[in-house]
C-alpha cells in the first residue's frame, strides 16, 4: 500500500505524541495522547504541522468512536447460559428467527 506524505506525517506526529507521553513518565492512554497532540498543535509554529496534528486528532477520535461502537458484551441469563452480543447484534450477523 502506497502512503502519501500526509499519512506519513500523521503517523510521525502520533509517534512523537506517544514518545512524549512515555518520556513524561505517564501511562500511555488515548486521553494522554490526545492531550499531547492538542499541545503540539497549539505550539506548532508551522501551519502544515498544526493542520497535521488536527488531522491526527481527528483520526484518533474516529478510531475511538469506532472501537466503542463495536465493543462486545457477555450476558448470562438465569440458566447461566452465556450469550455473545455486540452493539450491532449477534457477532456472526445471523438471525435466529
Amino acid at each position: 500500500m502506497q502512503r502519501n506524505d500526509e499519512e506519513k506525517l500523521n503517523d510521525s506526529l502520533l509517534g512523537e505524541a506517544v514518545l512524549a507521553v512515555l518520556k513524561s513518565g505517564g501511562d500511555v492512554t488515548i486521553a494522554g495522547v490526545v492531550i499531547q497532540l492538542k499541545s503540539m498543535a497549539a505550539s506548532a509554529k508551522n501551519d502544515v504541522i498544526k493542520r497535521a496534528c488536527e488531522r491526527t486528532l481527528g483520526e484518533v477520535n474516529q478510531t475511538v468512536t469506532l472501537t466503542q461502537a463495536t465493543r462486545s458484551y457477555n450476558v448470562r441469563d438465569t440458566n447461566n447460559v452465556l450469550h455473545h452480543f455486540t452493539a450491532e447484534g449477534q457477532q456472526d450477523g445471523k438471525k435466529n428467527h
